[in-house]
C-alpha cells in the first residue's frame, strides 16, 4: 500500500513538472525558424507566424549573444509576416514595443514606422498628420533617450519618436510647423516627411 502512494505520488509529480515546460529544445527551434522562413518566402504569412510562434517558445541559445539573435530574428520575420498579412497596427506595436539603444537602430526604426504609416494610410495623408502636428509630449526613457509622442490627428494615431537627446526643455508643447521640423532635423525620418 505504500509503495503504491508513493509510486503515484512520484508520478503526479512528474506530470505537474513537466505541464509547465512549453519550451522546445534549440534544435527544434532551428527547425521551427527555417520552416517559418521557408513559409514567409512562400507569402504563406499565417503559416509563418505559427512557426515562429512555435520557434518562440524554444530555448534561445547558450550566451547573451545567441539570445539576442533570437530576439532579432523573432522580430524581423514578426515584423514582415505583419506587413504581408497588411496587419500594420501590429507592426506598428511591434516597433513601439521594442526596446533599442542604439542610435542607428532607433532611426532605422522610426523609419520603418513611417513607412508603414505609408502603407496602411497613404503618403500624403501621413505626410500632412505630420505638418499639421498639434502637441508633442517628451519624457526620458529608461535608455537615456527622449520619446517625444507626437500626436497625428488625421490619423488618430501617436507616433513615438526617439532621438538621443532632449532638444526641448518643455515636456510638453504646442507644436507649430517650424517646431515639428526643429524636431525631426537630424532624424532619418525628416527626409521621408518633409
Amino acid at each position: 500500500m505504500k509503495m503504491k502512494k508513493l509510486l503515484l505520488f512520484l508520478l503526479l509529480t512528474v506530470s505537474i513538472s513537466t505541464i509547465g515546460q512549453s519550451k522546445y529544445s534549440y534544435k527544434r527551434g532551428l527547425k521551427f525558424l527555417s520552416k517559418s522562413e521557408k513559409f514567409n518566402l512562400k507569402n504563406e504569412f499565417e503559416k509563418s507566424l505559427f512557426y515562429l510562434n512555435n520557434y518562440e517558445k524554444s530555448l534561445p541559445g547558450f550566451c547573451g549573444s545567441g539570445y539576442f539573435r533570437f530576439e532579432k530574428k523573432i522580430f524581423e520575420l514578426k515584423l514582415k509576416n505583419y506587413i504581408g498579412l497588411k496587419n500594420f497596427g501590429d507592426a506598428l506595436t511591434l516597433i513601439d514595443q521594442k526596446e533599442s539603444i542604439f542610435s542607428e537602430e532607433i532611426q532605422k526604426e522610426d523609419s520603418l514606422k513611417v513607412e508603414i504609416l505609408f502603407l496602411k494610410y497613404g503618403k500624403d495623408k501621413v505626410i500632412n498628420s505630420f505638418k499639421n502636428v498639434d502637441k508633442i509630449e517628451s519624457k526620458s526613457s529608461e535608455q537615456g533617450n527622449f520619446i517625444y509622442n507626437i500626436y497625428l490627428k488625421e490619423l488618430d494615431y501617436t507616433f513615438k519618436f526617439r532621438k538621443a537627446e532632449n532638444t526641448e526643455s518643455k515636456l510638453e508643447y504646442n507644436s507649430s510647423h517650424y517646431e515639428i521640423n526643429k524636431l525631426l532635423k537630424d532624424s532619418t525620418i525628416f527626409n521621408l516627411i518633409f
